[in-house]
């Protein structure tokens, strides 16, 4: 499990703290914003994040850094996520109970939250945040982080070009099942929703037929006769998969028929089956 750790860095003019709220967005420890009372709220409307896909998200953490002052028993706040501009969240309570302007809050998990979304990274880019004072107005907060537990992809051990085959007609994805039966090919991967929408726009399952069979080897083709049901798969030979070895060579299926379900969990991933007849060309 990998982690990628960013902070807050601009805040809503409109809805701030009175004491100094810009130094809570500009990651200096020995500057922080101070609210004047109970219940002022600062709206954090962007972080670090650029959106860059890392891998499968498995928890989002919110977590708060600032200080007491001087003689104060505590200083409490509340974080509230807000995503997508305009949703807020729950309310989660922290307090900080040190002097030191750096201290942490306990971390804020919103992996869960009430009206969390399917979590991507576009939403981690795009999650806002309001910090309000609580109890009391004698605390600071010099920065609010956002880290993300996440796990990287292994290198995507399947090719599927689509027509035209030429530059760009192709999807990268990962390959959990290749099985040759009959003459037929099974494919199991999974890719995220823009590559599935892509490669059903791509073919016309189920427009496949059957010319003749010679020694009991049957010769299918694209009933469209343009190749818009053809696929040509392509394993790739990298160090963190045995598809290469296990099906080195390529092939050229015609599409019989495609199904898809989401991936259980917050990954965003959709499980992909392909069943298709191999051209008749080529070994097996």
């Amino acid at each position: 499990m990998s982690t990628a750790t960013y902070y807050f860095n601009s805040y809503d003019a409109g809805e701030a703290w009175l004491g100094d709220p810009a130094d809570m967005v500009d990651d200096d420890p020995t500057t922080w914003a101070t609210a004047a009372a109970a219940g002022d709220v600062q709206l954090l409307d962007g972080n670090t994040c650029d959106g860059t896909d890392l891998g499968n998200i498995y928890k989002v953490i919110i977590r708060p850094r600032g200080a007491i002052s001087l003689g104060a028993p505590r200083y409490r706040i509340a974080i509230r996520p807000v995503f997508n501009g305009n949703t807020d969240g729950d309310d989660y309570s922290v307090s900080f109970k040190t002097y030191h302007p750096t201290t942490t809050t306990d971390d804020v998990d919103i992996t869960l939250d009430s009206k969390a979304p399917i979590w991507s990274w576009d939403q981690i880019q795009n999650l806002d945040c309001d910090v309000e004072a609580t109890d009391g107005f004698y605390g600071n907060v010099y920065k609010v982080e956002l880290i993300v537990y996440y796990q990287p992809p292994a290198d995507k051990d399947l090719t599927i070009y689509y027509k035209p085959f030429n530059a760009g007609h192709y999807i990268d994805c990962f390959c959990s099942r290749w099985d040759v039966q009959n003459y037929q090919v099974i494919i199991e991967t999974w890719m995220n929703g823009d590559d599935v929408k892509r490669l059903r726009e791509h073919i016309v399952p189920g427009a496949t037929g059957e010319l003749y069979t010679i020694l009991g080897r049957p010769k299918y083709y694209d009933k469209t006769w343009d190749t818009s049901n053809t696929l040509w798969l392509s394993s790739n030979n990298n160090q963190n998969s045995t598809l290469g070895t296990m099906r080195p060579s390529n092939k050229l299926i015609y599409v019989k028929n495609i199904s898809d379900s989401p991936v259980k969990g917050p990954s965003g991933w959709i499980s992909c089956k392909i069943e298709g007849y191999i051209s008749g060309s080529g070994d097996l």
